[in-house]
C-alpha cells in the first residue's frame, strides 16, 4: 500500500503528509522537468524501491502490486522497473499486459506524455484535476484540494488516460474487454482461476502476513478455505454480529489460526472515532450521500486491522466484488437491496450484453465498499488485496451458461466451499451489522431466515416463492 502525488504545483508537506498511513516506509519528493513527484513507500515485495522509479527519461509513481511482473521483465529489480520496461516494450498500451491491482502516474519526458491509470476494478484509488495548464493526480482528493484544485474526478475504472503535452490533447483508452459468450458448461475452470488468484496474492508477499476478515458467510469463507489448502501463515478474525456462530465454529475446527471477537458497544464506540478522525471521506450521491466515516462494516474492519497490526499483519485479502459480481445483489431473482444495488436480481439472462456492465460490475457499490477497504485498511499501513476481482476469475464466471450461474445463490463460491467440504450456510447472505437491534438489521435477518422457504415474511411483507 503507497501513495502518490503528481503536479505541477508545488506542494507543501501539508499537502503529502495525508497519505503518510498508506506508506509510512519511506516518502519523497523529487522536482523533474517542472512537476513535483511525491511518494509514500510500504515496501511489500521485492527490493526496496523508493520513488519516483526513473529510466531513460521514464518518470514512475505506482501503488499497488503486479504480480506478473517477472513474466514481463525477468530481470526487474522490482514491480516497478517491469512497469517501465512494459511500457518501452508496448507504449501506451502497456497496462493492458499487467496482471494486478495498481495505480499509475507514468511521465515520458521525451514523448510529452503523461500515462495515469488505475486498475480495471480501480481497487486502488486515484483522483485527478486537469485545468487550464495546471494537472494535480493524487491517491486521495484532499491533497488535490490543498493544492487548490476544484474539479476533481477518480479515475474512470478499466480506463487508461493519456495527456500529450505536445499537443494538450486527452485521449483514453478501455484495458479489459470482457468476452460475454455464456458458454462453459461446468465450474472448473473458474475454481481453477479462484485457486489461483489468492495463490498470486499469497505467495507475492515477501515476508509480510496477511490476515482475513472471516463472517460465516461465502465469500470470506473460500477466501479462507484457500489459504488453508495453500498452507500459508495467515490470521482469520471474525467479529460476531449477525454470524451464524455454529458455521465459525465449524471453521475453526478446520483452520489454524482464528480468532473470534465480541465488539462491545465501547469497542464500536471507540472504533467509530478512530473512522471518523483517521480515514479521507468518500461520499457517493448515488446511494444517499453514502459516506465510509459511517458505514458500520468500516467500524468492524478499523478493529480488525488493529488487531492485525499489532501482529505485523500487513497484507489484507478482502472479498469485495463477490456480492456484486457473482450475485448482483439478489437471490433467486429478490434484489436485495432493491433497484440501487441490483439489476437482475441475481437471475441472469441468456444475453448479457445489453445489461453489461451492470449497475455495480465497476461503480455503484463496487466503487464504494473497494473505497471503504482502501481507506480504512490504508489508514492503519495495509494493504488490501481482492481475489474476486481477479480478471480471470471474472471472465471465468462470465463465461458460464446462465444455468450455471443460476444454479444457487452465488453459485460460483458455494460450488467451491462445497467441493472443498468447508462450512457453509447455503443460500444465506450474512454481513456485519453495528446492532443486533437496529430496524435495518431485523429486516435483513428474516429475510435471510426465512427467504427460500415457501413464503417470505419480512416486518409483515409477504411475497410468495415464484
Amino acid at each position: 500500500m503507497c501513495s502518490i502525488l503528481f503536479t505541477n504545483k508545488k506542494p507543501n508537506v501539508n499537502d503529502y503528509n495525508l497519505l503518510k498511513s498508506r506508506g509510512p516506509d519511506a516518502t519523497t519528493q523529487e522536482s523533474i522537468a517542472g512537476y513535483y513527484f511525491v511518494h509514500n513507500l510500504l515496501s511489500l515485495t521485492g527490493d526496496f524501491t523508493k520513488q519516483p522509479v526513473q529510466q531513460d527519461g521514464i518518470v514512475l509513481l505506482f501503488n499497488g502490486e503486479i504480480y506478473n511482473y517477472k513474466d514481463l521483465d525477468p530481470t526487474a529489480e522490482s514491480d516497478s522497473y517491469s512497469i517501465i520496461s512494459t511500457y518501452k516494450k508496448y507504449g501506451t498500451k502497456f497496462v493492458k499486459h499487467l496482471d494486478g491491482e495498481y495505480a499509475i502516474v507514468l511521465v515520458d519526458i521525451n514523448k510529452q506524455l503523461i500515462i495515469f491509470s488505475a486498475d480495471v476494478f480501480r481497487t486502488k484509488p486515484l483522483f485527478y484535476s486537469i485545468e487550464n495548464d495546471k494537472i494535480g493526480i493524487s491517491t486521495f482528493e484532499t491533497p488535490l484540494q490543498k493544492l487548490n484544485f476544484s474539479d476533481i474526478k477518480g479515475v474512470t475504472p478499466n480506463t487508461c488516460n493519456i495527456i500529450n503535452l505536445s499537443d494538450n490533447s486527452f485521449e483514453s483508452f478501455k484495458i479489459k474487454e470482457f468476452d460475454l459468450n455464456q458458454h462453459k458448461t461446468s465450474y472448473d475452470d473458474w475454481i481453477k482461476a479462484f485457486d489461483n488468484a489468492v495463490k498470486k496474492r499469497a505467495c507475492q508477499s515477501g515476508n509480510k502476513k496477511m490476515f482475513i476478515g472471516m463472517s460465516s458467510g461465502y465469500d470470506s469463507g473460500a477466501i479462507a478455505c484457500a489459504l488453508n489448502k495453500l498452507d500459508v501463515d495467515n490470521k482469520c478474525y471474525s467479529i460476531y454480529a449477525s454470524e451464524n456462530e455454529k458455521i465459525i465454529d465449524d471453521r475453526k475446527s478446520i483452520l489454524k489460526n482464528v480468532q473470534t471477537i465480541r465488539l462491545s458497544q465501547s469497542d464500536y464506540n471507540e472504533w467509530r472515532s478512530y473512522v471518523q478522525s483517521n480515514c479521507e471521506d468518500f461520499v457517493s450521491y448515488q446511494y444517499n450521500g453514502y459516506n465510509i466515516k459511517n458505514d458500520k462494516a468500516s467500524v468492524g474492519l478499523a478493529y480488525i486491522c488493529d488487531k492485525a497490526i499489532q501482529e505485523d499483519r500487513k497484507i489484507y485479502l478482502s472479498g469485495q466484488g463477490a456480492d456484486e459480481i457473482f450475485s448482483d445483489y439478489g437471490i433467486f431473482g429478490h434484489k436485495i437491496m432493491g433497484d440501487q444495488q441490483s439489476t437482475f436480481g441475481g437471475i441472469y439472462p441468456n444475453d448479457l450484453s445489453p445489461y453489461f456492465p451492470w449497475k455495480n460490475f465497476f461503480d455503484g457499490t463496487m466503487e464504494m465498499y473497494i473505497a471503504k477497504e482502501e481507506y480504512v485498511a490504508g489508514s492503519f499501513g495495509i494493504e488490501t488485496r481482492y481475489p474476486f476481482l481477479d480478471i480471470d476469475v471474472v471472465q471465468e464466471f462470465l463465461w458460464l451458461t446462465p444455468e450455471l450461474k443460476n444454479k444457487s445463490y452465488k453459485s460460483v463460491v458455494g460450488e467451491y466451499l462445497l467441493k472443498n467440504k468447508f462450512p457453509i450456510d447455503v443460500n444465506k447472505k450474512i454481513g456485519f451489522q453495528e446492532s443486533q437491534f437496529s430496524l435495518g438489521y431485523l429486516k435483513k435477518i428474516l429475510y435471510i431466515k426465512y427467504y427460500g422457504q415457501e413464503t417470505c415474511i419480512i416486518l409483515g411483507w409477504y411475497k410468495k416463492r415464484r
